[in-house]
């Protein structure tokens, strides 16, 4: 029995409900921010108001630095993410009155995206750090990899449902269902989160062990691989236009089609990275090699058919070094501090890739053909993958050190 995890009645029914909550929420907020963007275009600001919407976004990543810095040397990270969710609602619903009223105007909608934004990104850490909290260590790898699946499949199915909502003139109603979602969302981890605080014994013996004064190994030898990935590799909201009408000759419309696949591809990855014999290091530093390679083929197809196999693919790749990169810090430490610390710095780096990685590939898309943005971030992805397989064992050694038993992978 793992001390560290006592499987009482209420604990083991906890994740699966807890899977449902993260998965549908995070699903409804992809498809409220897919449907932000989507309104700019059709409400006639073009190009411009698509801009301002990714740019909104992308601001988070500068605030979330703030707020894990203030919240989770205190109360720990799982405390935000019930405030967030109900931030969250009320600014669905703070939306869905002024549309109603007013109709749509581009700087209440960028504000919303702003908004729903940092409410979003700033939960990505929370939910994480709460798993791991309720899952043992030598099965989170498995677990994690079914809810990041889960988590795929909304976010698979959530772009097509909002679009679908906005065809038929009620986009709103798909901001209405996300702040209900949010509100069952927060009363279950608000009772997950009280059961967890008044399991018998538990907390007195992880608050003694994590109290313990230990020397904490450097981040970067994880940080700076993953950020790497995120910038060159996770940009197919950038690549999927550019692969339609760039590189296949077809319709932009295509571009939502060629997501679809890669996101396909993504559960795919995330479901099989819990699934390989392969230990964890390896396999991150693997999907990163994998997804840089991958890219770099992406300008060859020719046809419709082939790109969307490669993407599949692709999508397979970025799944499992996303999903990998979340297990990552919950082997390297028992310690729950130390394990919030890494989820903390990562989701500012995952949140603000793009503030990096859109500038850079229209540059170079601007100055070049399609083929150099796909061969520059093929290539950038290779080297994070090549830097961790390299770094990345010692560092997983030495920062399982530190905790109270050895990481299981």
């Amino acid at each position: 029995m793992n001390t560290g995890h006592p499987t009482t009645g209420r604990r083991q029914g906890a994740p699966r409900r807890l899977t449902l909550a993260f998965a549908s929420v995070q699903g409804s907020s992809f498809g409220c921010l897919f449907l932000l963007t989507t309104l700019s275009v059709a409400e006639g600001d073009g190009y411009v108001g698509l801009g301002v919407q990714a740019f909104s976004q992308a601001l988070p990543a500068l605030a979330l630095v703030f707020v894990f810095r203030a919240v989770a040397g205190r109360a720990g990270l799982p405390a935000l993410v019930v405030p967030m969710l109900a931030a969250q609602a009320a600014v669905d619903a703070a939306f869905v009155a002024g549309y109603l009223t007013f109709g749509y105007h581009l700087p209440a909608a960028a504000l919303t995206g702003l908004l729903l934004a940092v409410a979003i990104a700033a939960q990505g850490p929370g939910w994480k750090s709460l798993f791991s909290d309720l899952i043992p260590r030598e099965d989170f790898r498995e677990r994690y990899a079914g809810i990041s699946s889960l988590n795929n499949v909304f976010r698979l199915v959530s772009p097509a449902l909002a679009g679908a909502a906005l065809s038929l003139g009620g986009g709103w109603i798909w901001f209405a269902a996300d702040a209900l979602l949010c509100v069952v969302a927060a009363v279950v981890v608000a009772r997950v989160r009280r059961a967890v605080r008044t399991a018998p014994g538990e907390r007195t013996e992880r608050s003694a062990a994590d109290a313990a004064p230990v020397p904490r190994p450097a981040r970067w030898p994880f940080l700076l691989p993953f950020a790497l990935i995120c910038v060159f590799g996770f940009n197919i909201q950038l690549f999927a236009p550019v692969l339609a009408t760039g590189v296949l000759g077809l319709d932009a419309g295509y571009a939502g089609i060629l997501m679809a696949s890669h996101t396909l591809g993504a559960i795919l990855g995330s479901y099989l990275s819990g699934r390989v014999r392969l230990g964890t290091s390896a396999l991150f530093g693997g999907a990163g090699l994998a997804l840089g390679a991958l890219t770099l083929l992406l300008p060859l197809p020719d046809t419709l058919w082939l790109a969307l196999s490669l993407l599949v693919v692709v999508g397979a790749a970025r799944g499992a070094a996303l999903t990998t990169s979340s297990v990552i810090p919950v082997l390297a430490s028992s310690r729950q501090e130390a394990r919030d610390d890494l989820f903390a710095r990562s989701a500012v780096f995952f949140a603000g890739s793009n503030v990096v990685s859109a500038p850079l590939v229209a540059l170079l898309l601007e100055h070049g053909p399609p083929a150099t943005a796909f061969y520059a971030c093929g290539a950038g992805c290779m080297a994070a993958g090549l830097l961790w397989l390299v770094v990345g064992p010692r560092w997983m050694r030495a920062a399982a050190g530190e905790g109270r038993s050895p990481a299981p992978g």
